[in-house]
């Protein structure tokens, strides 16, 4: 069984520095995410000023969750009604050739 090759990746999150590591090729992709999180800290310690690095940190992690679970569903819709349009498009296409037949 072959290990999967990771590179070691440094971020700065909130002041605080870290060191994970990434699958091979994804250390851009990593600070990327990484660089979004600091963001929303930053964003989120601004509007509550006397809320610790913890505090701040939950908030953040609810608001990333709610975004996930909209997209998420979002995403369950627009597949919903992909799968409607196909299913109209097959029966139209299906009628056609029976009627072509005829």
């Amino acid at each position: 069984m072959s290990e999967e090759k990771t590179d070691k990746v440094k971020l700065n999150i909130f002041g605080t520095q870290i060191n994970i590591k990434a699958p091979s090729g994804e250390t851009a992709r990593v600070e990327q995410l990484a660089d979004y999180v600091n963001k929303q800290m930053l964003e989120v310690s601004e509007q509550f000023t006397t809320a610790s690095m913890t505090k701040v940190a939950i908030l953040v992690a609810i608001n990333i969750a709610d975004d996930l679970f909209s997209l998420r569903e979002k995403d369950k819709k627009l597949n919903e009604r992909l799968e409607n349009v196909l299913k109209d498009r097959t029966e139209k296409i299906k009628n056609i050739l029976k009627n072509k037949k005829k």
